[in-house]
């Protein structure tokens, strides 16, 4: 994600119950709030979305529960305060990629393989992520969060394949849909499939995408 679309989910355009109350200015506020995130992380990652709680989160992070609503009005808000800074962190490590794919003369190939294994990567050794996204896919008051960056996502393979062939076939759009679709399944799929097949989930769905792809990319 572009830091044009990153915009686009912003703490800017929140739904006013996901809306900050504050964003503190000084350092000892900042660490507080910062404190308080890792924490929910943490708890996000331990108990799941059902189970976290703002009482829990100011009990474990040693702050008052009136500090955590100084910040946060709801447990939500802090899910989607963590999934925002987690979404501009990937988006940072995706723009070199994107910017790979849509420049004529690279291995786009090689790109879109990278791509897919560094995602798997991220997921599962950045803490709180997989706990993360389905938060975001199975709450109602965080499902607009997803669908930010679902669509951001699909609109930057487009415009980088367009970037890269601007007589490419129609197709293309629907073909990036797809692309994203299917990594967000194989994510979803991952920690549920037998070990053994692991290793080898990411580089199959690369063949799969990469080989639609040929059709359409010169």
């Amino acid at each position: 994600m572009s830091d044009t679309a990153h915009k686009s989910a912003d703490k800017n355009h929140r739904k006013p119950e996901l809306s900050l109350r504050q964003v503190p200015v000084q350092a000892r506020a900042q660490q507080s709030r910062s404190k308080i995130l890792e924490v929910a992380i943490e708890l996000l990652e331990e108990v799941g979305m059902d189970d976290f709680n703002t009482n829990l989160l100011a009990e474990r992070a040693e702050v008052k529960v009136r500090t955590v609503y100084r910040y946060f009005p709801n447990k939500f808000a802090i899910v989607a305060t963590i999934g925002e800074e987690m979404f501009k962190r990937w988006s940072d490590w995706n723009e070199v990629h994107f910017q790979n794919l849509s420049d004529p003369a690279s291995d786009w190939e090689k790109t879109l393989r990278t791509m897919i294994d560094g995602w798997i990567a991220r997921l599962t050794e950045e803490k709180g992520a997989r706990a993360l996204l389905q938060a975001i896919r199975s709450v109602p008051q965080l499902r607009e969060l997803d669908v930010i960056a679902y669509s951001a996502w699909v609109g930057e393979f487009e415009r980088a394949f367009r970037l890269r062939q601007p007589d490419v076939a129609p197709q293309i759009t629907t073909v990036c849909h797809v692309t994203v679709s299917s990594v967000y399944g194989l994510i979803d799929y991952y920690f549920r499939c037998p070990p053994a097949i692991r290793s080898g989930l990411s580089a199959e769905l690369a063949e799969q995408i990469v080989g639609r792809l040929r059709a359409l990319l010169r």
